[in-house]
């Protein structure tokens, strides 16, 4: 597989390929890759034309530029897999490369991103077990069908321990990839450009906020008062001890007055929960209007799953009388309530959903959506 000649003529590609260890693997099926190699065999790849397996080279160093390899989460191995081919395949094409036979395409996820052709494929799925199965006429894939697993290519998870660092990193790679290919006078497609545009320059929403804000706060978690330093064990003089691993024990509290929808509570509890699994925390989510509704438990293997409880009026004191002690509470409200609160001992992040220049809560940090 001759990479160099590839890098050459694609040089948009040679700065993350080059990256990458390139392993001859004879144990491989076809090719795969996860960010730190890429491996194929060489079986395979020495009976594809050339063209192909450009092409080949190229589906796979996209899924590590598109950051396929860091953002499965705890989705369904296969079917992210798919969604990733789906949307790679497209804009390959666009490109003018050929792939090898059995790729998966349809021109209805053209512009459509993998998460969201995630959720289409998989909804399929799931409606294909309620209603049996299909005789497949409505089938409107030039190759493959939603769910199936194409033929060639591995997509696999990024083995390392650092993937927030690791996305960053890639941030940069892109950046100077696009300046390679524009020195070399060898662009890329509209199409694909756009796609590196949104990854480097990502359009700042909620999320991202939340994100930031408890990355700071997991990163500030080295040290805590509530772990007894051992070395002075004996004495009533207390210094915080170090935590061996950084532990994100995160409170979610909803306000469930009937102003906030499945939704908006969705959209953050899936950066609260992505968070909590790479801290290795529990979370305790409290639904809460006038009074505690409910509460939930999960442990840091098992997937938050949202509830609506409650409607009635709104009042934050039932949550904070509550929580004495956590690392982080995140409370979501529209934030339309009036009590003095007082700050407690611990951060807190208030997510407030719709527009609402009176909420001044006197503490914490305020995202507003």
């Amino acid at each position: 597989m001759n990479c160099i000649k590839f890098a050459y003529q694609y040089p948009f590609f040679a700065i993350p390929l080059l990256r990458m260890n390139v392993i001859e693997d004879y144990d491989c099926p076809t090719a795969s890759v996860n960010g730190k190699e890429l491996r194929y065999n060489p079986s395979f790849v020495n009976e594809l034309p050339e063209r192909q397996q450009f092409g080949l080279i190229a589906h796979e160093v996209l899924h590590v530029v598109l950051l396929h390899h860091l953002r499965r989460r705890r989705r369904d191995v296969e079917s992210w897999n798919a969604a990733c081919d789906y949307a790679i395949n497209l804009l390959l094409l666009d490109m003018g490369l050929e792939l090898p036979p059995g790729g998966l395409i349809d021109w209805r996820f053209k512009g459509v991103t993998s998460n969201k052709i995630y959720e289409i494929i998989t909804k399929k799925e799931e409606d294909s077990d309620d209603d049996g199965d299909s005789d497949g006429d409505d089938n409107e894939e030039e190759d493959g069908g939603d769910g199936v697993k194409q033929p060639w290519g591995d997509l696999q998870d990024y083995p390392g321990e650092a993937p927030i660092e690791e996305e960053a990193t890639m941030k940069e790679v892109l950046a100077q990839s696009l300046q390679a290919a524009k020195m070399a006078g060898k662009g890329i497609s509209e199409s694909l450009f756009r796609e590196i545009k949104s990854i480097i320059h990502p359009k700042k929403n909620a999320g991202d906020a939340l994100r930031t804000i408890l990355s700071d706060i997991y990163i500030s978690s080295d040290y805590s008062w509530s772990k007894r330093n051992l070395r002075y064990g004996a004495s009533d003089f207390i210094v915080p001890g170090v935590l061996n691993e950084r532990i994100l024990n995160t409170v979610i509290a909803i306000d469930t007055s009937g102003s906030i929808g499945e939704d908006e509570l969705n959209t953050i509890t899936q950066v609260v929960d992505d968070l909590r699994i790479e801290s290795k925390g529990s979370a305790h989510v409290i639904y809460c209007d006038d009074e505690i509704r409910g509460e939930d438990f999960y442990e840091t293997d098992e997937t938050i799953s949202l509830r609506l409880l409650g409607g009635g009026c709104t009042s934050f004191l039932p949550v904070f009388n509550k929580v004495k002690d956590c690392q982080v509470l995140v409370y979501i409200t529209d934030g339309y309530c009036h009590e003095k609160l007082i700050e407690p001992d611990y951060p807190v992040v208030w997510v407030i959903f719709g527009e609402n220049p009176y909420f001044k809560p006197g503490f914490g940090e305020i995202i507003n959506i």
